[in-house]
Order: C-alpha cells, then sequence, then structure tokens
C-alpha cells in the first residue's frame, strides 16, 4: 500500500503480479484509462475509484498533478480469502475506471488507517476479505465447502497460540497450520467451533488482556503495546466499542 503524488504524465502496466485498487485523493482535470479494447476519458473526481486486475495491460494518461492511494492485493490471498466466504477457488476481480461506491471508498480508507496506525495482518486480511466479495464477480470453480469441524485439539492449538502471542501480529494463514486446514477454509471452521470470526476472537481476547493490565495499574500506553494495539488511539476505539468505556476511564473505576 502507497501514496503516490505526481505531476502530469503516463503510467503504463504491462504484466502487474497483483491487484491494485486505486483511490483518487484529489481531483484531476483531465485523465485517460486504455485496456484491451477499452478507453475512457474525462475528468477525476476525488473519491473515484478504479481497479486495475494481476496480469491486464494498462495505460493511464493525466494532466495536471494526481495524487492517489494504491492498495496492492497478491491474487494468490485473495482467492484464499475469497474462498473463505464465497465457497470459490478463484475470484474474478473486474477492470473498473473512475466508478463510485461508498463502501468500497470506505474499505479503502480504513485500510489507509491501519496502515498509519500499524495494522496487524488478521485486520488487513478482514478488510481485503470484505473488499473482495464487494467487488468480486466469479469464480471459475465451485468448491465444496467442509462438512466438519476443526478438531478439539486443532482448536485448543489456536487459541493457546494466540494468548501466547497477542503482544504480536496474528494472521490466518499462521492460524491455519496451527489448527492443521487450508488456509481458505480456516475462518468458516474456527467461527463454527468457537462463534465469532478468528478476528473478533483476537479482539476480544485483546482487550480481556488490556482489562487485567489496567487494572494492575499498567499505562494506557503500555497496555496497548502488551496487547498487540498499534497504540493508545487503536486501544481505546477498540476497548470503548467492547467494554463502553475508554481505558483511562474503566481503570479508575476498576481501582475503586
Amino acid at each position: 500500500m502507497e501514496e503516490r503524488a505526481q505531476l502530469s504524465g503516463q503510467c503504463e502496466q504491462q504484466n502487474s503480479s497483483a491487484h491494485v485498487f486505486v483511490l483518487q485523493s484529489i481531483p484531476v482535470a483531465s485523465a485517460r484509462q486504455v485496456w484491451v479494447d477499452s478507453s475512457r476519458e474525462g475528468s477525476m473526481s476525488a473519491g473515484q475509484m478504479s481497479i486495475m486486475p494481476a496480469g491486464l495491460p494498462m495505460l493511464w494518461e493525466w494532466q495536471g498533478p494526481v495524487q492517489a492511494l494504491h492498495v496492492s492485493v497478491n491474487p494468490r490471498v485473495a482467492d484464499l480469502l475469497a474462498a473463505d466466504r464465497l465457497g470459490r477457488s478463484y475470484v474474478e476481480v473486474p477492470a473498473l475506471c473512475l466508478f463510485d461506491d461508498r463502501f468500497v471508498r470506505h474499505l479503502l480508507e480504513l485500510l489507509r488507517m491501519e496502515a498509519v496506525a500499524g495494522a496487524e495482518p488478521l485486520r488487513s486480511q478482514h478488510l481485503i476479505q470484505r473488499l473482495l466479495l464487494r467487488v468480486g464477480i466469479g469464480s471459475r470453480r465451485t468448491m465444496k465447502p467442509p462438512t466438519g469441524a476443526l478438531r478439539p485439539d486443532g482448536v485448543r492449538a489456536v487459541t493457546d497460540w494466540i494468548e501466547e502471542n497477542l503482544a504480536d501480529p496474528i494472521s490466518v494463514i499462521d492460524l491455519a497450520a496451527l489448527a492443521g486446514v487450508e488456509a481458505s477454509w480456516f475462518t468458516r471452521l474456527f467461527s463454527r467451533a468457537v462463534g465469532c470470526s478468528p478476528y473478533r476472537y483476537v479482539l476480544e481476547r485483546r482487550v480481556l488482556r488490556a482489562q487485567i493490565a489496567l487494572r494492575s495499574g499498567m499505562s494506557v500506553a503500555a497496555t496497548a503495546s502488551l496487547c498487540g494495539f498499534a497504540d493508545q488511539a487503536h486501544l481505546s476505539r477498540h476497548f470503548r466499542r467492547q467494554v463502553g468505556a475508554t481505558p483511562a476511564a474503566w481503570a479508575r473505576i476498576s481501582r475503586n
């Protein structure tokens, strides 16, 4: 993920290895996008988006300064994340030029915020999965969803490892390996066994760990670091959402 700013010019993509989602940050008076046998010309408004699928040749030309957020998604990761929710071995990402979608824009802005805050892989993967569910338009093959469940020892291995590593980045791929299942099905199987998604489970355990730390007298900043939050603001946002009070306010009440 990167924020790009350039003056008038052009950009050519021949065989990109990633799907690229572009969110315009400032308006551009004149621009042209060409791909395969199609093209589009016109002005670009702040907040408009484009999608450039991996492997699709594309040419951009524009007049005047341009600034945009570029979010790149590895196709293999995209397939794994989409399979977990769509039951498909492949999700087709469409080529779209200068479109408006409030939900897609919101997800891209959240990804930007999480990147600035130092988001962990589990949170970014959760947002990218929602993004793919919104824009994905097809599949090569429908996969048969698993009918079983995670073995109890697999669930225990995952939850024990989470407890021991709450301060560190946690990814779906790592958790799936611990459980001994395909990453593409892990979220569904874990949710079936535990009652919530891996992302939600980790978040709840981190907030619970934060409550214990705050009750012991630890500062909010130190608690955020101990529990795997990017900073105090990151902790406060999720703590308040789950507990109903800020960490500082909750700590004062709990000590009385």
